[in-house]
């Protein structure tokens, strides 16, 4: 007879650094950060074997010492999963934006100075700006390197901090935290849509120059 534990947490954000809690014992410790709870209810279990899938009912019931009404629970875990779906936006989004310096990199050793090294540079300060250089898991959607504006980064710290902060009980999310998740979504979605613009009109307008003067073009996919 086998025994298999789930650990009742939905796919780990693998892409972000790993950390270990301060009592995590070696190599017998989940890393994290991972995603957020399941919620109670139903669940198939399938293993596939040699080609061959079993399926298997599977039943998560809330521990019964909790009290909290299931709908302040499911409210909880909404917020916990818009913050996860945040966090998967904004990894996107800096996978593409680290993809397009770099070619913007390769671009700018190709030329000397004058009207193209300048629009190259300036397209490279102004996604630089909207990656960040990092952040930590406070704050309201702040901005990065003396801008005006949010960061990517700045942005991923605090989904993460706030997500953390409802998931971590089995209680409805205080009023300071449906504030905080209202900015966070109103930040998330002004971010990306300044990220939409640079590929739309930014980045095609040097394109155009590139095209001009037979230089490779930018992708941004």
């Amino acid at each position: 007879m086998q025994r298999f534990v789930w650990d009742l947490h939905y796919a780990p954000l693998d892409w972000l650094p790993s950390q270990y809690p301060i009592s995590a014992i070696y190599k017998d410790t989940w890393r994290e950060p991972r995603g957020p709870w399941a919620q109670p209810g139903s669940y198939s279990v399938k293993l596939t074997v040699n080609g061959r899938s079993y399926t298997q009912p599977l039943t998560v019931k809330m521990d019964p010492r909790v009290k909290t009404p299931p709908a302040r629970l499911a409210g909880q875990h909404e917020i916990a999963m818009r913050c996860y779906d945040g966090l998967n936006q904004v990894h996107d989004a800096i996978e593409q934006i680290r993809k397009l310096r770099t070619q913007l990199r390769d671009v700018r050793a190709k030329v000397g100075q004058g009207a193209l090294a300048n629009s190259i540079n300036a397209l490279e300060g102004k996604v630089g700006a909207l990656e960040g250089a990092g952040g930590g898991v406070r704050g309201g959607g702040g901005a990065a390197g003396g801008s005006s504006e949010p960061s990517l980064s700045r942005l991923s710290g605090e989904l993460l901090g706030l997500m953390g902060l409802v998931d971590g009980a089995d209680v409805a999310p205080t009023t300071q935290a449906l504030t905080a998740f209202e900015q966070l979504q109103r930040t998330l979605a002004s971010v990306l849509t300044r990220w939409s613009d640079i590929k739309e009109k930014d980045v095609k307008t040097l394109n155009g120059q590139l095209r001009q003067a037979n230089l490779p073009l930018l992708s941004t996919e």
